[in-house]
């Protein structure tokens, strides 16, 4: 019968082949973790956005690192965590150094809770892709829960999420100017990253803690980032509240002290 229909037969083992090699590509493209937008803080990997390749340099954690974020609305500065977040301040510095950063925007604005910014698909025309922003590749989260003296109990529903506690670092627990990973679930950020303008009361932000990675600070320019937090926002798609002007990062850069 293979004689017979020889050429059928290679045609069919062709599309299974061409099946397998799509289905694998696309498997490794779009792998993000749980799609759940339940919490505050998104940042799904774009698949084509892969330009952009993890660091292999280590953090020099006895120096000091700060970051001058300048936008169209001002500047201000990002005092970075070595010591509590090496891995996610490396992350941080090693895209801005790339000029990841540069001529993105923050395109959501939660009032009263946070800024979100650092997608690179927020440099195209297309605003309906702007969540899935991401340099193509995911870092894992640090959180040492012990070091926050969490609760036996949210430690239990973080653990029922998926999420881990990290051993060796102290971490910094979330708060109003805090700077901090956005992310899909655990282990799931990449360039992402949210401005708290939240007081440290607000309900929303205590529903929040132990899920992103901590990695700075607002350490001056404050009156910025009022500014940006009191902008008219469009809410017509109450998942995304976006501000009403463009708030474009124009460069970002690292100092060391």
């Amino acid at each position: 019968m293979f004689k017979e229909n020889k050429q059928f037969w290679w045609f069919f083992v062709g599309i299974i082949v061409l099946f397998f090699i799509v289905y694998s590509a696309l498997r490794s493209g779009f792998t993000t973790g749980s799609m759940n937008f339940s919490g505050f803080p998104f940042s799904l990997l774009n698949p084509n956005s892969g330009l952009y390749k993890p660091s292999t340099s280590e953090l020099d954690v006895a120096k000091t690192y700060e970051a001058t974020i300048k936008t169209n609305f001002g500047e201000f500065i990002i005092d970075l965590y070595t010591k509590n977040a090496p891995n996610t301040v490396g992350n941080f510095i090693h895209l801005t150094n790339s000029g990841y950063y540069s001529g993105t925007t923050f395109y959501r604005l939660v009032p009263n809770v946070l800024i979100q910014g650092g997608s690179s698909t927020t440099k195209n025309s297309n605003l309906n892709d702007d969540i899935f922003g991401g340099p193509g590749y995911t870092i894992p989260d640090e959180n040492n829960w012990d070091s926050l003296d969490y609760s036996p109990e949210l430690k239990a529903e973080l653990t029922k999420l998926g999420y881990k506690s990290s051993t060796k670092i102290a971490s910094k627990d979330l708060e109003k100017y805090s700077v901090a990973m956005a992310n899909n679930g655990p282990d799931t950020a990449g360039g992402q990253f949210f401005i708290v303008i939240a007081e440290n009361s607000n309900p929303k932000l205590e529903n929040m803690r132990g899920k992103y990675t901590v990695f700075g600070g607002i350490k001056s320019g404050q009156d910025v980032i009022v500014k940006i937090a009191n902008l008219e926002v469009d809410d017509s798609n109450k998942e995304l509240t976006r501000p009403k002007e463009d708030v474009i990062i124009e460069k970002v850069t690292i100092r060391t002290k």
